[in-house]
């Protein structure tokens, strides 16, 4: 007991007395934006950001936990997307291989009268966010009624700034309206 105790000791001293730890958190972090994210580009900037969040934090075994913490996300991210990758390449095999063993049946007489245009599966409902209002809705109803309110630009713009763009666009209709009345 006393022994594990003495060597946490140690282990702490050498953490906060030494700059391993923060040498150790700024490689980790660059690691884990480097795993999740594919984006070569879009990884050195989270790095930077993560870099940042560490520099801030006050303790230099912190920002150890910290950055082991984040290494653990990438982890998490990384292992979901090899297993996504696994399901789809599966389905994908399965379906080579469905297509393989299933007989070529010869065309009947009622494949001569169907349209020659190809049927379409049908569409996949877009997923709502839930909540109410415009951050329920998706990016292109937006869109569309940024541009019906004469927003222009709203194309290149995120959904927070359509959300905002259509709020104050509105809240300056409402304003003529009511001067308009009075």
């Amino acid at each position: 007991m006393t022994t594990e105790i003495i060597m946490l000791i140690v282990g702490v001293l050498l953490a906060e007395g030494t700059e391993v730890a923060p040498w150790l958190a700024k490689r980790l972090v660059r690691w884990s934006a480097r795993v999740r994210h594919l984006n070569a580009q879009r990884a050195e900037i989270r790095a930077e950001e993560l870099a940042a969040v560490i520099d801030s934090m006050p303790g230099k075994l912190f920002k150890l936990t910290m950055a082991l913490l984040f290494t653990a996300q990438a982890g998490m991210s990384w292992t979901r997307r090899t297993i996504m990758r696994r399901l789809q390449g599966k389905k994908i095999n399965k379906d080579i291989a469905d297509t393989a063993t299933e007989p070529e049946s010869s065309p009947t007489e009622t494949d001569f009268h169907k349209s020659d245009t190809p049927t379409r599966a049908p569409a996949m409902p877009r997923s709502r966010r839930s909540g109410t209002g415009l951050s329920a809705k998706v990016l292109p109803e937006l869109q569309k009624m940024a541009r019906d309110l004469g927003i222009s630009g709203a194309g290149r713009m995120r959904k927070s700034q359509l959300i905002y763009a259509i709020q104050e666009k509105r809240a300056a209709l409402q304003e003529t309206q009511t001067e308009d009345t009075s």
